[in-house]
């Protein structure tokens, strides 16, 4: 997933929509943007399948 859409990227963009974190935390928000963009590939498998294609 990070060749399509490289952490680079994927970290202006949430700045852009002015989501960047203020501390750190368990999930950053680069991890749920992929987390997100997987469901949305793979919706019609169960979220645990979702998972295990990390």
């Amino acid at each position: 997933m990070t060749w399509v859409y490289p952490p680079g990227l994927v970290d202006r963009v949430v700045a852009a929509c002015g989501r960047v974190e203020q501390r750190r935390r368990l999930l950053p928000a680069r991890l749920v943007v992929y987390f997100v963009l997987r469901l949305a590939l793979f919706s019609p498998l169960p979220i645990w399948k979702c998972c295990g294609t990390w």
